[in-house]
């Protein structure tokens, strides 16, 4: 990569972290800097604008913060690929919603069995804790780069014989429509931020500690019955929320 000037006015107003992170975001929108691109080193940055490293690493600890820079250690610092916007306001799947961006859906079965519900499982799903539920973990992909661990739960009475099915690159909510005529009515979801542990970071490929996205979803069908408890980890560096608020009468 040429690396061109770094214009730094020091007798502006701004801070002169925030005009080093205006360069960089301008060489991301305007294309010059492609996702995957490796930017500058914080030695050239500083050098090319005459400033302090200490100011360089600021502007970039932001933009990484903001998802828009990756750093991998002993390599540098890279240009993130676009997060992916999921509303909040409807109810998709994940394979919807990736076709729905022109994107291959995927999943990789990692681990399915049944067994009791137990106290928490039971309450989420209002079944008794002996009852019987399926119990579903897959990696979730999006043209085969990994987006989400999901991990399903669904009382057994009403997915008889899914124990069967094939789960691998396939839609779970379409199988539960297309063979059991369970279709999703509403839902209720909840989203904290959490720090991914070696194995999740493992099977995401991002490092330990990385942030993601927790969410826990419980789904209700028409009838009004629950079906599903989902507990999913989204990667914060691929994945942002949005919803559109109306003000309040």
């Amino acid at each position: 990569m040429d690396n061109e000037k770094v214009i730094i006015d020091k007798g502006s107003i701004l801070p002169l972290y925030h005009q080093l992170k205006v360069h960089i975001e301008s060489n991301i929108e305007s294309g010059r800097w492609s996702p995957g691109t490796l930017i500058p080193s914080e030695r050239e940055l500083g050098e090319t604008g005459n400033i302090s490293r200490m100011t360089v690493r600021q502007a970039i600890n932001e933009l990484v913060n903001e998802g828009k820079l990756y750093s991998v250690r002993g390599k540098g610092t890279f240009v993130s690929r676009p997060k992916i916007e999921q509303g909040l306001s409807t109810l998709t799947s994940f394979s919807q919603d990736m076709r729905k961006r022109g994107m291959r859906p995927g999943a990789k079965m990692i681990e399915a069995f049944t067994h009791e519900a137990g106290e928490k499982i039971a309450k989420e799903l209002d079944i008794s804790v002996e009852d019987k539920v399926y119990d579903m973990y897959r990696l979730r992909l999006a043209d085969d780069e990994p987006m989400a661990l999901e991990r399903s739960m669904i009382p057994m009475d009403l997915v008889p014989g899914i124990e069967k099915e094939s789960m691998e690159d396939r839609s779970l909510y379409e199988i539960l429509y297309r063979k059991y005529g369970l279709e999703f009515h509403e839902a209720k979801q909840t989203i904290q931020a959490v720090l991914l542990h070696a194995k999740e970071a493992e099977m995401l490929r991002v490092p330990m500690d990385s942030p993601a996205m927790m969410t826990e979803r419980v789904s209700y069908l028409n009838s009004g019955r629950t079906f599903e408890y989902v507990r999913s980890y989204y990667r914060a560096d691929r994945y942002q929320y949005s919803i559109y608020l109306n003000q309040a009468e």
